[in-house]
């Protein structure tokens, strides 16, 4: 019986440590596929009283903070900061290569910049143009993530790294109830400053969190969570 009681104790813990073991690496996976927003890359670019970046990547829609991650879809956001804030409507075109979008900027009210979304993503080679009728002609918009030393995969796998104990408090039933966001932070009033990958996740239980990521030494230089 004793030898029985251990024989099975063994196969028991087996058991477990394999379970564990296959959610942890099934865990990586699922935080993939429940990114509701990635930012793969930014453009920028500087003129009299102007600054605008190009961002792409994939998102949710409809977008919504709430632990469940939606269909995705592409986005290219044109964003554009003004020194005076212009009385005019503000046509635009931008030029991608041999591709060219054009439309209407509209006005943020959060933070009076002025936006608007090609709905592609794009990789920036023959360079990037925008022309906004009467304000710019052909500012160039350079690749500024481009030579960053953690681009998003990189980005991703230490966030993961980071917040793994965390990740797998969303797990309900061994499956993962939860959200994440990977987003490229700066100042967009201006091109000189540093530049950061955030790391976050929103969980159904209400669990949240995030990283701060150095784009070039992969230095996570905050983390934050926020139990149930």
């Amino acid at each position: 019986m004793k030898k029985f009681g251990l024989t099975a104790l063994i196969a028991v813990m087996m058991f477990v440590f394999v379970g564990l073991s296959g959610c942890g690496l099934n865990a990586k996976s699922d935080v993939l596929n429940s990114l509701s927003d990635v930012r793969y890359c930014v453009f920028v670019g500087q003129s009299d009283g102007v600054v605008a970046n190009l961002m792409c990547g994939m998102r949710e829609n409809p977008y919504s903070y709430d632990g469940k991650s939606n269909k995705k879809t592409e986005f290219g956001v044109v964003t554009v900061f003004f020194e005076k804030h212009p009385g005019q409507e503000l046509h635009y075109s931008l030029s991608v290569g041999k591709t060219s979008f054009a439309g209407t900027l509209e006005e943020n009210p959060y933070n009076h910049s002025f936006m608007a979304d090609i709905q592609k993503i794009v990789d920036g080679e023959g360079g990037v143009y925008l022309t906004i009728e009467g304000v710019v002609d052909g500012m160039q918009l350079m690749p500024e993530s481009k030579d960053w030393a953690v681009q998003y995969d990189k980005a991703l796998d230490i966030a993961f790294e980071t917040l793994e104990e965390e990740l797998m408090n969303l797990y309900s039933s061994r499956r993962f109830c939860g959200e994440c966001y990977l987003k490229i932070v700066l100042d967009q009033s201006s091109i000189d400053n540093p530049y950061y990958w955030c790391f976050m996740y929103v969980g159904q239980n209400g669990e949240s969190g995030s990283v701060i990521i150095d784009v070039n030494s992969g230095e996570v230089l905050t983390k934050s969570n926020a139990p149930a």
